[in-house]
């Protein structure tokens, strides 16, 4: 899901059309290299963690795989802050309302070229199932006792 959902759908969206309008109007020029570079080494990271887990893994590999994933984890927890919190708002101010709209209507039928009727619903149904079967589903569980 992260490789095809996460990489090659949401970031090659957001390389094609989001950073491209923010550079060109002058925003956020300092953060947009460093968001890339993110996702190349995301890219990175997530080809090492599919090679590691499509075969049978000696212990040493396993501990690559654990560094691996904490950093993955490490990298894209504050990358999506800040996307959340400034990037997405400085989409708007720099693309017309109208201009939003239709971006945002091109990136949903994109959506649903590759994921289906379902899209975005679809994928979070299978993280849901994944959770359950992982045993993390419940959100209480995460809860600290004080």
């Amino acid at each position: 899901m992260i490789r095809t959902f996460i990489e090659e759908y949401h970031e090659q969206l957001e390389e094609r059309y989001v950073f491209p309008r923010l550079v060109k109007a002058g925003k956020l020029t300092d953060t947009v290299p460093i968001l890339v570079r993110q996702h190349q080494r995301g890219r990175v990271l997530t080809g090492r963690i599919l090679d590691v887990t499509t075969k049978p893994a000696p212990q040493r590999a396993r501990r690559d795989l654990t560094a691996d994933m904490a950093a993955f984890i490490r990298m894209y927890e504050p990358h999506e802050a800040r996307e959340d919190t400034v990037v997405f708002p400085a989409m708007r101010e720099v693309i017309p309302p109208r201009e939003f709209t239709e971006m945002a209507e091109t990136f949903e039928d994109e959506e649903h070229r590759r994921f289906g009727a379902a899209g975005f619903t679809g994928i979070v149904g299978q993280v849901a199932d994944i959770e359950k079967t992982l045993g993390i589903y419940d959100l209480n569980q995460f809860t600290p006792r004080v």
